[in-house]
């Protein structure tokens, strides 16, 4: 949901660093099925990352376009500790923010 009253809208490029993104989170009525998307916008160009979840596990990854993983959480916790060895024991998000820049996101 947006508040009309904030602005919202997408902020221009300009200076250097610049960066803007946006976060969608969406789940069926249940709650069985549900993920959450992010758009971002940089100086550097566009990217996107999805992810899907049902019944509490992970179901799919995707970063802008490319298919990283397919299986449960704990398979992804694996192939993140596999993959980046150095974050493998650091917090999970950033282990997965490793995880994403070893494939190239």
């Amino acid at each position: 949901m947006s508040d009309p009253e904030l602005d919202d809208a997408p902020r221009p490029p300009g200076d250097p660093g610049f960066s803007d993104a946006l976060t969608f989170s969406f789940a069926d009525p249940e709650g069985t099925v549900c993920g959450v998307a992010r758009l971002g916008l940089s100086d550097g160009g566009a990217s996107g990352l999805v992810m899907l979840f049902r019944d509490g596990e992970q179901l799919t990854v995707l970063a802008d376009g490319e298919g990283l993983f397919d299986g449960s959480a704990g398979e992804l916790r694996e192939a993140v500790r596999g993959e980046a060895p150095e974050a493998a024991g650091s917090d999970f998000e950033t282990a997965f923010v490793a995880f994403l820049q070893h494939r190239g996101h």
